[in-house]
């Protein structure tokens, strides 16, 4: 953001207004004018910079406002675009109660800068003079006894300028993503101060925030000025520096490990819009409005810095063992705080070989980022590094094609965005299957991963004395809740939460394996197997042990097991495109699964039709890690194995609503405290 890491920034504390100021009277009487929301009066043009509007007002201004909550935009509110956008800031005073108001802009006109002050308006200016813009528009709200007008009143207000505007104009090198702002010589100036500005709203004042990012003679000015070091690469920490659109953390910083600081609810309110960078033309002490382009439009994708929290998820690491495992795309952190992908390079010669270990350069096409590290090569031997780097560039072409900024792939949300995501996810999730758990507790947590959201906010539940931790309840949420599909147990989520720099808000990141699109595709097509088989199975007049009896019958006479799922998983292979198996679609739509993936079929199944059934999961002596159920038969918990009742011939349902000491011989087994709450286990032993 500007208020944060600019090179120069400005701090207005008190507002020192003219000492004998001349007045101007605001104009009350409107023209006609195809607007419907506002109406305008004439402008008022060519006013000198040290000049305050007057307004009459019989009543007590201040009073008024702090009633109001203390910011004067319930009353006056000024921008400097006619579409009202670009915010700015008025500053009212009265003398008196009963007195005229005086408006005059919150704009200060002068910046520090590194031990010095930089003049943005002809030295002399006092704070509140105009000129400093080309334009301004005062958006009146009240009238002259305080009472709110039911349509605001605009006025167009322009002010003297010793010297012409500089037309200013904006390029993006692609090559290396940094930005060119050039102009034409204006006449009578001998140099040129480039500024940054944004509109800032805070509980208690808009105004305009002014930053300084250098001077020059020439009428050319580059952001490669506006690189930040690294003292431990030859790559830039940052570039762009200062030229940032967004407040607080980034995307990627949000999502850092351990915790993303953020502003919490209830601490002061700021927000900035309407960025623009712009010239001001000096010549002794003569001064031009700032000429202006638009930030926003253009800024976002250029870059401001590695984006290492999500290069670390792409397998990135200081020190690294496989040299395949580079990653093939390059993560950084745009102007607008967006995550963005660009192609990864090795430059030439990027690769110094130390025998037995590399030092590699990898870089950002398009930008001046790069990162350096080491790889390692233990008992392989190091492949040829000139072959390597032609390679691997090649790959990284094929894989991640840029033709420039546009081209740049978009890997998270603003940080608005996520920050509006970190609203919602307090709040239950809204969705259309159903949700199980022990408690309250697991419930929120597993109605978010049915519904696929991103953050779950877990604070009301965290903040109760002797609660579960959260990776108790995420655990049984994840094995009792047959719907939520795309949830990969190893990687869902991250047991460090985002944590509020007050502590007051703990917020967690879910991953999945499904888009929202498969998602709901298969929670359909479960629920609908799910319906379908109750339907054909179950009547009104069964009892909970012959429901249970009939649809293990079910369940073992259309699944089968899937051993190359689980023969994948015991060597260490692929088993993404097996998962499944691991999961109630498996058996009920594939008809193929391992024992998890029996256990929750005959959850989803127990509990439509009326049974509550719980998955467990745990150690079988014989066999190692294993998933099988518990079922309440009219008040007493009994255990059905799916999965080791389809066996052939006498084998079959030797395992169906039996006692846990029934498990015997090869069957012996222990339960794990993964599928319940930790306090809960020994509540479903059987008798």
């Amino acid at each position: 953001m500007l208020a944060v890491a600019l090179l120069i920034t400005v701090a207005i504390v008190a507002i020192r207004l003219f000492a004998a100021p001349s007045t101007v009277a605001l104009p009350t009487a409107t023209v006609a004018t195809a607007a419907a929301d506002v109406a305008y009066t004439e402008p008022l043009s060519g006013l000198d910079r040290e000049v305050s509007l007057t307004f009459a007002a019989d009543y007590d201004y201040a009073a008024r406002t702090a009633a109001e909550g203390g910011n004067d935009a319930w009353a006056f509110s000024l921008y400097l675009d006619p579409l009202l956008t670009r915010l700015a800031g008025v500053y009212v005073s009265q003398d008196s109660p009963g007195a005229d108001l005086r408006l005059n802009p919150f704009e200060s006109s002068t910046v520090y800068t590194n031990g010095r002050t930089v003049n943005l308006m002809p030295e002399g200016s006092a704070i509140g003079a105009w000129g400093l813009q080309p334009e301004y528009y005062l958006v009146r709200k009240i009238d002259e006894h305080g009472e709110l007008l039911e349509t605001p009143v605009v006025t167009k207000i322009s002010a003297q300028a010793e010297l012409d505007s500089a037309t200013v104009s904006a390029e993006v090198d692609p090559t290396n993503g940094t930005l060119t702002l050039s102009w034409d010589t204006v006449p009578g100036a001998t140099r040129y101060v480039v500024v940054g500005s944004t509109g800032v709203k805070t509980d208690d004042r808009d105004y305009r925030h002014y930053a300084v990012f250098g001077e020059t003679t020439e009428t050319e000015w580059n952001s490669m000025l506006l690189t930040e070091a690294n003292m431990a690469s030859a790559y830039p920490a940052t570039q762009n520096a200062g030229l940032q659109l967004y407040d607080g953390d980034s995307a990627d910083q949000m999502f850092a490990d351990p915790a993303w600081t953020f502003t919490a609810e209830g601490l002061p309110k700021y927000e900035q819009s309407g960025f623009a960078w712009g010239v001001i033309a000096v010549g002794d002490n003569n001064y031009s409005h700032i000429g202006e382009v638009d930030a926003s439009s253009l800024a976002g994708p250029l870059p401001q810095r590695t984006a290492m929290n999500a290069m670390f998820e792409m397998g990135f690491a200081r020190s690294m063992y496989d040299p395949e495992a580079i990653p093939r795309s390059y993560a950084f952190t745009g102007l607008d705080g967006i995550t963005r992908l660009t192609q990864a390079r090795i430059p030439e010669n990027g690769i110094e070989d130390h025998g037995g270990e590399w030092s590699v350069k990898l870089e950002a096409v398009g930008t001046m980022l790069g990162e350096e590290f080491t790889v390692y090569f233990r008992d392989t031997e190091a492949p040829d590094p000139a072959a390597f780097v032609e390679r691997f560039n090649a790959e990284a072409t094929s894989l991640t094609p840029n033709t420039g900024l546009a081209d740049y792939a978009v890997i998270s949300g603003s940080p608005e965005e996520i920050a509006e995501a970190f609203e919602l996810a307090s709040a239950p999730a809204d969705t259309k299957y159903p949700v199980y758990g022990s408690d309250e507790y697991v419930k929120f947590i597993a109605g978010h991963l049915v519904a696929g959201s991103e953050f779950i906010d877990v604070t009301d539940f965290q903040s109760v004395p002797g609660a579960q931790s959260f990776s108790d309840a995420y655990y049984e949420a994840y094995y009792q809740n047959p719907y939520a599909v795309g949830v990969p147990i190893d990687r869902a989520v991250r047991f460090n939460p985002v944590i509020g720099a007050d502590r007051s808000r703990v917020i967690y990141r879910l991953h999945y394996s499904l888009d929202d699109s498969e998602r709901s595709q298969m929670q359909q097509a479960l629920a609908d197997r799910v319906h379908a088989v109750i339907a054909e199975v179950v009547s009104d007049d069964m009892s909970a042990s012959e429901r249970a009896v009939a649809l293990n019958n079910w369940l073992i006479a259309h699944t089968e097991y899937d051993y190359e799922a689980l023969a994948q998983s015991q060597t260490g292979g692929e088993i993404a495109s097996l998962a499944s198996a691991w999961q109630a679609n498996g058996a009920l739509l594939d008809l193929l699964a391992v024992c998890l993936g029996y256990a929750q079929a005959y959850s989803a199944l127990m509990n439509e039709a009326g049974v509550e059934t719980y998955v467990v999961t745990g150690e079988v002596l014989s066999g190692g890690s294993h998933a099988w159920n518990k079922v309440n038969i009219d008040g007493t918990w009994l255990s059905v194995d799916p999965t080791w009742n389809d066996q052939p011939g006498s084998a079959a349902n030797s395992y169906l609503l039996i006692h846990d000491s029934q498990f015997t011989a090869a069957a012996t087994r222990f339960e794990d405290v993964q599928w319940v709450r930790d306090d809960l286990v020994s509540s479903f032993a059987t008798p």
